[in-house]
């Protein structure tokens, strides 16, 4: 039986408020055609009332006909009840549609520079959109519905290989790429293949956790991902070249996680005296009691380049990866089309020294690959048909328009502000340090937030990412800045 709780202190009689509580339950279509009533003698006992005044409101229901009286089957409901329910359906969906209109409303008058997004009007739909037709048309669909390589395609990695070859200067074969749905995926999958790797070669302290070693400030979610996989995480203090190797050497670490073109979120490019610096860390071997063999390989250090925005580049030449500068097999190198495409395609690759696919391939090949074999395809032909470089080269002419045009809104409003890794990729960071102000960073975010719009950033600086902003819209982040610090 339905729930029905009387207040017999309330000003409303009891037998209306079993009659109200009846009526409304019809009328939203809990209790359907045919449905049978508790009895009147149920119902009495039920609630702990007289009989006279369920039958007042079993009375009153009848008379308004939302129930029938039924010879030697009591009281049941009749089908009057659909038009109410469909109206209030309707008006539910009414105060629905209305909701979200209102918050598509809030949202388009929302402006934010704290995440990286796609301007839908440069998303190369109309080729995607052929290519997808392409893979599930004819022949091309049957090979789909069985299970692929747990590496990914053959013919995808093969077309990786080159096109890191070319516009990165990445070196390896396409038996090294592991395909995989986003750069946290790869990462934990490196972190497991390291893992498994160090296991086999160190001698003493079989039980010691892997230390890595993060950019400090870096990529928030680097630091959860490595330690979610049973590694220590250090944070490594950043200098104008980057990742500090001095605190590294002095700190007891076995790899290390940087993003040398474009570091996130402080822009520095790290310079070749640095890779080299960091390089012959890693090939340096005193930390560790093992026998360094020289034919084998069984160095313990690594390092793992995430090369997340590196086809955006606006001054200068491309800087070649780390892992092209590699000649002992330690660097992993990871990639992704996030950037690039868009952050809903979930395809990133990761690159691995020859030594660490062998420990894949030998322990940890029953993983299945995680990115469909068809969104493979269309990638491959995305890339082979020159339709990527075309795309690239489009898109990196309209960020760095984007990225001007901001930058000069925010100097002519705000001439005390200054600018850093503008660069390269599709952030910027932002200081204001003639203000002095208590938490004055975080507190501009807020205000901002409150104004509808979002900034990125930390109590040091501001991230400004700016790939889908129009000029209407740096006017008006300029604009909206300067009114807080004028508040300030």
């Amino acid at each position: 039986m339905l729930t029905l709780n009387l207040s017999k202190s309330a000003k409303v009689p009891l037998y209306k408020q079993i009659y109200e509580y009846y009526a409304n339950e019809i009328r939203n279509g809990i209790l359907k055609e045919k449905t049978k009533l508790p009895s009147v003698r149920e119902l009495t006992k039920k609630l702990g009332v007289s009989k006279n005044t369920v039958e007042s409101a079993y009375q009153q229901l009848c008379a308004e006909g939302y129930v029938v009286s039924v010879p030697k089957s009591g009281f049941v409901v009749t089908k009057v009840q659909e038009v109410f329910y469909h109206a209030e359906k309707n008006l539910q969906q009414k105060i629905k549609e209305t909701n979200l209109k209102t918050n598509e409303d809030l949202k388009s008058n929302v402006i934010d520079v704290s995440s990286s997004q796609v301007d839908e009007s440069i998303f190369p739909s109309s080729v995607l959109k052929t290519l997808y037709r392409e893979a599930v048309s004819g022949n091309n669909s049957k090979k789909f519905l069985c299970r692929g390589n747990s590496l990914g395609e053959e013919d995808f990695r093969k077309t990786l290989a080159n096109h890191l070859y070319e516009s990165r200067g990445v070196k390896c074969s396409y038996e090294q790429i592991i395909i995989g749905a986003g750069t946290e995926y790869l990462l934990s999958l490196a972190v497991k293949i390291i893992e498994k790797y160090v296991s086999t070669t160190k001698k003493n302290n079989e039980n010691k956790k892997l230390i890595f070693a993060v950019e400090n400030p870096g990529y928030e979610k680097t630091e959860s991902i490595i330690s979610d996989n049973g590694a220590i995480v250090k944070k490594i203090n950043l200098d104008k070249d980057g990742i500090s190797v001095k605190e590294i050497n002095e700190t007891e670490i076995d790899c290390v996680y940087c993003t040398p073109s474009h570091e996130y979120p402080m822009g520095i490019t790290m310079p070749i005296s640095r890779r080299s610096e960091l390089l012959s860390w890693a090939y340096e071997l005193s930390n560790y009691d093992i026998k360094y063999d020289t034919k084998n390989m069984t160095n313990c250090r690594f390092i793992i380049e995430d090369d997340y925005d590196s086809d955006y580049r606006y001054q200068g030449n491309s800087i070649p990866a780390l892992q092209g500068f590699d000649t002992k097999d330690c660097v992993l190198y990871i990639g992704t089309f996030s950037r690039s495409l868009s952050p809903s395609m979930r395809v990133g690759y990761l690159v691995l020294p020859k030594r660490l696919m062998k420990v894949f391939c030998q322990d940890l090949s029953y993983y299945s690959n995680t990115v469909s074999r068809i969104e493979q395809f269309v990638l491959n032909k995305f890339i082979c048909d020159k339709h990527f470089e075309r795309h690239i080269n489009r898109t990196r002419k309209l960020y760095e328009q984007r990225r001007n045009v901001l930058i000069k809104e925010l100097k002519l409003t705000i001439p005390d502000i200054k600018i850093f890794g503008e660069e390269a990729g599709l952030h910027f960071i932002a200081k204001i340090d003639d203000i002095k102000y208590d938490n004055l960073y975080m507190t501009i975010i807020k205000k901002a937030s409150d104004k509808n719009l979002l900034i990125g950033g930390t109590e040091s600086f501001l991230i400004f990412c700016y790939a889908h902003i129009d000029e209407v819209q740096a006017k008006q982040i300029a604009d909206i800045l300067c009114q807080i610090i004028q508040e300030i």
